[in-house]
């Protein structure tokens, strides 16, 4: 039967994605668990060194685990059909920045994976010893002029200053996740649950301020 307009490429695209990585988890195989515990550790390998990879590794075993169990225990209709095409028709309406989920996932890794230090387009080794910045050495002008926070993700050693104050909230440390501080930062006039205005806030190594 023919439809108006056609079939978008990206969705029998998606379909068949996911349809793909349902198949592959509703399996159980091991060369799966062990292709997404590689990810995992990897990508924990990327953030916090080798105690990061040994705990992406385990939450990948674990996560492939608990969805291998779940979708084991429904039918093959609603596996097969009702969430691979709910997974499709979000994928082709959701805009993570403005751009479709696959192109936005292709330039996340790519970020992910480029040197943070490069020679014209070759990636290089960082020279010479780190410096730190200490309070009121290091300024960062704020964006277009304007005192508005920005998002941004700033880890510690260092000392933020507020010049109209901010509102933050501390979350709480978990052993394997999270094992440094983390704070929630906003302006002063918003809303936060559990949280306090103040004027500077001063971050321990490791810690993280992440401006909403």
């Amino acid at each position: 039967m023919p439809i108006p307009g056609g079939i978008p490429l990206r969705f029998i695209g998606w379909l068949f994605a996911s349809l793909l990585v349902m198949v592959m988890l509703r399996s159980g195989s091991n060369i799966v668990m062990l292709l997404v515990i590689v990810i995992a550790g990897l990508i924990g390998r990327r953030r916090d060194g080798w105690p990061g990879a040994a705990v992406g590794a385990v939450m990948g075993w674990a996560g492939f685990t608990v969805l291998s169990f779940a979708l084991s225990l429904i039918g093959p209709i609603v596996a097969f059909f009702v969430i691979p095409f709910a997974l499709t028709m979000f994928s082709l309406t959701a805009q993570p920045d403005g751009r479709p989920p696959h192109r936005f996932a292709l330039a996340y890794i790519g970020w992910q994976l480029a040197p943070r230090r490069t020679d014209g387009h070759t990636g290089v080794a960082a020279v010479g010893e780190m410096r730190s910045f200490r309070a009121s050495e290091c300024y960062v002008a704020p964006d277009f002029c304007s005192p508005v926070l920005r998002a941004g993700i700033f880890t510690g050693e260092g000392e933020i200053t507020f010049d109209r104050g901010a509102r933050i909230r501390r979350l709480r440390r978990l052993p394997l996740v999270r094992p440094t501080t983390r704070y929630l930062v906003r302006s002063a006039d918003s809303r936060l649950w559990r949280s306090q205005v103040v004027g500077s806030l001063t971050l321990e190594q490791g810690d993280q301020a992440e401006v909403r």
